[in-house]
């Protein structure tokens, strides 16, 4: 599966990994496509980083529709209240947050600007 995510610089020199945000992430991502490089010309290294990226966006695009879900049929609310570890994707920070459903926009503003040193 990693290697549908694989792809090489435009030289065919650096592996990426590359993805699709889903559309319930897409709004508070701030982007259609995840790109980061994976430092390696190595193609097995190249594997093993993008099993791990995978994982972690799985993680975090499951965690944020989670948390965007408004209420369901039953009248269910969900809480605000995930920790996102960016460290792991290669960012200095986690984000914690804690918010009411009417704060969405202040989640969905923390979020970008967490993720805005991804390319």
């Amino acid at each position: 599966m990693t290697g549908k995510f694989l792809i090489k610089s435009r030289h065919g020199t650096i592996y990426y990994f590359r993805r699709r945000v889903p559309d319930a992430a897409q709004h508070i991502i701030g982007r259609r496509v995840y790109v980061q490089s994976l430092e390696t010309s190595d193609r097995r290294l190249a594997v093993i980083r993008g099993r791990a990226l995978a994982a972690q966006t799985d993680s975090v695009f499951q965690r944020i529709a989670m948390a965007t879900k408004s209420n369901d049929s039953n009248g269910i609310i969900f809480n605000y209240e995930m920790k996102l570890d960016f460290n792991e994707l290669g960012l200095p920070s986690s984000l914690y947050v804690k918010a009411e459903p009417e704060e969405q926009e202040a989640v969905n503003s923390a979020i970008r600007a967490a993720l805005s040193g991804v390319r």
